[in-house]
């Protein structure tokens, strides 16, 4: 088992542990010594290693058949152990306990003239107790990393001597070969999430007695463009982090900061599995001293929740089975709900019937958009069909309910509409919508909405609104038109539901919804199951002085509930929503606009 100085030194970061008797420097060393002893009586010491601050030790043994065991023990006396079949190779066999104590050792490097000026305190970083190999030391040493150099403290003569090459700073090799950079500065970090898509959650992971000195402290979070600062992996050297996708968990790694085998330095840190081997989940780019930018392999994304929503006409691009690159509508609600939708290769069908449990909440709806997949790394952009600023958007829909008029069809609300987003990931931390409490329901994630239709809210026939976000917070106001919408949105009956659906209150067929978004405003628009023209509302034109939008409209399908439903059953809604024959247009692709051109929309949009 090969290692340098440097790799002793650095083997071991150990961070801050609370405790008002801790634990001295060769008392820590004596009790690594008693658990080595405990795994194998006939273990042999070899060298102790620890920072100034005097957390912690590692020591390393020699084990029978050429294993060697490693033990570390915090300032507060918790221990932990491995075993390594490797042989080590880099010490003469020290026996315990050495004459001179640490103090000792470090009022002698004080009074040989290593001081840092202030009276009274040794200019050291790291201590290693040890005996090197070779002709030149006959007794273990004190070997000290100071700002000078490398200096030894002999155990048991008490000489101090500089030790290592000139300008090199890994003593004892010749030629020089350790690292340029100084790796034992690597306990405080700092790392940028670089990534536009995922956060990274520090977990406690399987818990190990004394490992709770790393930083961040569990449950922190590192958001996208997000930093950290004083990163560490604590006595141990790793920190164990969940991959989120928003708020969905997607899998968990290890980042080590020193090699698990043998203790080497790791620079930059290296994200493993549980078996210490590379995951490939985080990746790690250096840009500058311990400062590092922190990406995310394509193990740390899932595909997008597409059960029951591939095989329909929505104008998505992709295959069946998924594979990549394609576009594909999703559903955005953090997770493949696959007993929600169903296909046959024309219409998309949404159930509201009950799924989820106590645990995880109960599910009596969705909502689906379309998204651009780019590659198995699950990268997207904003170029799904039907993703565009401006526009055609129109569907055919067969509602189920009766429109919201009895319980309980009044519980839920069929829709589609438009609505501004940022990021495509399918993730309920990336929508937005201009509801009054906004696309979180906690007064955040505000953006540009425009319903084309909905049940519920009039129970006689299509709602189309124009939300306006909060009374009370003017920031979240992105209303398409400010005057039209006023402060508690524009709610418009736009026909009755007999004059769509020509079986209503049992539809059996479909009719249309659409929305013109022309260089004139926008139009609302709709045919009945006949193909004819029932209404047109336009043109609305675009006015509202306090909100420029910056990001597209995304269409969404679906149907949602307003009930507590986090830990308690809901009402199902007994009844299922159709959707077939998404289309969209550029507005350069598309004669006139609804009122001008009646045959060139719904039917005839082509």
């Amino acid at each position: 088992m090969k290692k340098t100085l440097l790799t002793l030194i650095t083997g071991l970061l150990l961070m801050g542990c609370s405790n008002t008797e801790k634990l001295t420097f060769n008392e820590m060393v004596g009790k690594t010594e008693e658990v080595a002893l405990g795994i194998d009586k006939t273990a042999l010491f070899y060298e102790s290693s620890a920072t100034k601050e005097l957390n912690g030790v590692k020591s390393v043994f020699a084990g029978k058949n050429n294993t060697t065991i490693e033990v570390l023990c915090t300032s507060n006396g918790l221990t932990k152990s491995i075993v390594i079949n490797e042989p080590f190779l880099e010490d003469e066999v020290i026996n315990l306990p050495v004459k001179l104590t640490l103090e000792e050792a470090e009022e002698l490097l004080l009074e040989a003239g290593y001081g840092t000026g202030v009276e009274g305190e040794a200019d050291w970083s790291v201590v290693v107790l040890r005996r090197p190999l070779g002709p030149d030391f006959e007794f273990a040493q004190y070997i000290f990393t100071t700002s000078k150099g490398f200096v030894s403290v002999d155990a048991t003569t008490g000489k101090v001597t500089p030790v290592g090459l000139e300008g090199c700073p890994c003593p004892f090799k010749d030629p020089c070969i350790c690292p340029e950079s100084n790796l034992s500065t690597m306990s405080n970090q700092t790392w940028k999430n670089t990534s536009s898509q995922g956060t990274l959650r520090v977990s406690q992971g399987n818990p190990q007695s004394g490992h709770q000195d790393f930083s961040p402290t569990v449950g922190t979070e590192l958001v996208p463009n997000g930093t950290w600062n004083n990163v560490n992996g604590g006595a141990w050297a790793y920190l164990v982090l969940d991959i989120l996708n928003g708020t969905t968990y997607l899998t968990t790694t290890t980042v080590h900061f020193t090699d698990p085998v043998g203790g080497a330095p790791l620079d930059p840190p290296v994200s493993m599995d549980g078996n210490n081997k590379p995951d490939g989940a985080l990746t790690f780019t250096k840009v500058g001293d311990n400062s590092y930018d922190v990406s995310y392999g394509k193990s740390s994304y899932p595909p997008p929740y597409t059960t029951g929503l591939i095989d329909w006409t929505g104008g998505q691009t992709g295959k069946k089975p998924f594979s990549t690159p394609g576009s594909y509508w999703t559903q955005d609600y953090n997770f493949d709900d696959t007993l929600r939708w169903t296909s046959d290769g024309t219409s998309t069908v949404q159930n509201t019937k009950q799924t989820g449990n106590s645990v995880y909440g109960y599910n009596y709806g969705s909502r689906a958009y379309p998204v651009n997949v780019l590659d198995s790394d699950m990268k997207t952009d904003d170029s799904a069909y039907g993703v565009a600023m401006d526009g055609v958007w129109q569907i055919d829909i067969k509602i189920g309910s009766n429109g919201g008029g009895t319980y309980p069809d009044s519980l839920f609300c069929e829709t589609f509409y438009l609505a501004e987003r940022k990021v495509m990931m399918w993730d309920n931390k990336y929508y937005l919508d201009n509801s009054p409490k906004g696309g979180s329901q906690q007064y955040s994630q505000y953006g540009r909405e425009i319903d084309i239709m909905e049940t519920k809210w009039q129970p006689s026939g299509p709602q189309a609104n124009l939300p306006n976000g909060n009374q009370s917070d003017p920031s979240s106001q992105m209303s398409w038109n400010t005057e039209v919408s006023g402060t508690n949105g524009y709610n418009k009956l736009e026909a009755k539901w007999e004059q769509m659906y020509s079986t209503f209150p049992n539809p059996t067929t479909y009719a249309t919804f659409g929305i013109a978004i022309l260089d004139d405003g926008l139009y609302f628009y709709g045919y009945n199951d006949k193909g004819t023209q029932v209404y047109v509302d336009g043109p609305i034109v675009l006015k509202n002085d306090g909100y420029t939008q910056e990001n597209p409209f995304v269409p969404y399908i679906g149907t949602w509930t307003k009930q507590d439903t986090k830990t308690k059953p809901g009402i199902e809604g007994g009844f299922s929503t159709s959707y077939k024959n998404f289309i969209y247009k550029k507005k350069t692709e598309v004669s006139g606009n609804p009122i001008t051109n009646k045959s060139g929309f719904g039917p005839g949009l082509k």
